[in-house]
């Protein structure tokens, strides 16, 4: 593996294993500390707010640099000094505090390291999975070991293993490669003509419907497996079921990228993820069932990323990455992901876990609904999505 690539897949590698130690467990730390659903939901609503407005500022400063990369090591070296502050206390208002500072600069780490990584691969973009899967082993090895850890230690023992992670993915920042030059030459698309696309609508629409199906998950899985009585060992697994099958789709997506059409895998997408919601809200007596629901996180997180980022590179030129993909993140995990978390720490206690994943599944069918309609309407546009 060229050295480039191999540091791209090093911080991949790093920055997922933090995010597999810190976002399927930091909840039951939260939880024994005393807080609420409703106060986890407010707290899990921030990383999604700061990805309304960090991706597009962080995107845009990027842009007009030149390089992200030296924003991304300021931003990897601030998050890890910014989650230290959780050591300091644990009364709601100081991990508001906590929580805003931190995510204001995780948030517009991965528009940048997309942007960095998919300007090396402009050439061969069915290279990006061979690079993105180091993401998916760092989350499966995170998940797996954390899961097992907390059945043999104290909940805040998230809070060490993030640390460490964090000081790691900073490290990881300052080995990844400036873009080439010449790579963002050229004029940035003007963002109000693209909008009036059908079909880009229609793809930031399904965007924001994915993250707020998708916040349930990432807020409540652990604490729904927990209330169904498996262990924490069992939920880990069940987190790495998903990236299994995950990083198998990244390893093979030379092969879909030159099969399919990714605006046609986009769509699919949607479809599949709104079987799989049902399943893990309706389903949850039958660990099979979930194991199957699991699997199907091949097309609902790696396909579903895959295409997106292929679709928004397609759209927003070389001259554009980081605008058009800290505008994908704000609008899809920031305003949706902040919307889908409050709207399931309000429902969570008042509903249960299998009305609030029904919502989920709601939230796909209609997502599903608009993409399938602008498909239908008239001809694609030149330069639109294929």
């Amino acid at each position: 593996m060229p050295r480039p690539a191999l540091a791209l897949s090093g911080y991949y590698l790093a920055y997922f294993a933090y995010v597999g130690a810190y976002s399927p467990y930091i909840t039951l730390y939260l939880k024994d500390i005393g807080l609420a659903a409703a106060q986890i939901g407010v707290l899990y609503a921030i990383p999604q707010v700061m990805r309304i407005f960090g991706p597009a500022l962080w995107g845009t400063l990027a842009d007009k640099r030149g390089s992200a990369a030296p924003l991304l090591r300021l931003a990897a070296a601030l998050a890890t000094v910014s989650f230290c502050g959780l050591y300091a206390g644990n009364t709601f208002a100081w991990l508001f505090a906590v929580f805003v500072a931190f995510h204001f600069f995780t948030s517009g780490q991965m528009p940048m390291i997309e942007a960095i990584t998919l300007n090396h691969v402009r050439d061969t973009p069915g290279r990006y999975g061979r690079i993105r899967v180091w993401g998916s082993v760092g989350f499966l090895l995170a998940v797996m070991g954390v899961g097992a850890l907390l059945d043999l230690f104290a909940s805040v023992a998230v809070l060490h293993v993030t640390t460490v992670l964090l000081c790691i993915t900073a490290i990881a920042a300052w080995l990844v490669p400036r873009q080439s030059a010449g790579a963002a030459a050229g004029q940035a698309p003007d963002l109000r003509e693209l909008l009036g696309r059908r079909d880009l609508r229609a793809f930031f629409i399904a965007a924001f419907c994915n993250a707020f199906a998708h916040a349930a998950l990432y807020t409540f899985y652990s604490l729904h497996l927990s209330a169904l009585g498996y262990d924490k060992t069992v939920i880990g697994l069940m987190w790495a079921v998903g990236v299994v099958v995950e990083i198998g789709v990244f390893q093979c997506w030379p092969w879909f990228s030159r099969r399919f059409a990714m605006r046609d895998l986009y769509l699919a997408t949607f479809a599949i993820g709104t079987l799989r919601f049902a399943m893990i809200g309706w389903g949850g007596d039958w660990w099979w069932l979930l194991v199957v629901a699991q699997v199907m996180h091949a097309a609902t997180f790696a396909v579903y990323h895959g295409s997106a980022v292929a679709l928004i590179a397609q759209s927003f030129g070389a001259a554009g990455q980081g605008r058009g993909q800290g505008l994908y993140t704000a609008v899809s995990f920031g305003f949706g992901g902040s919307v889908g978390a409050l709207a399931a720490g309000m429902l969570w206690d008042r509903v249960g876990a299998q009305w609030t994943f029904s919502l989920s599944a709601v939230a796909l069918l209609i997502g599903l609904l608009v993409l399938a309609s602008a498909r239908g309407q008239g001809s694609t546009p030149p330069g639109a999505m294929r």
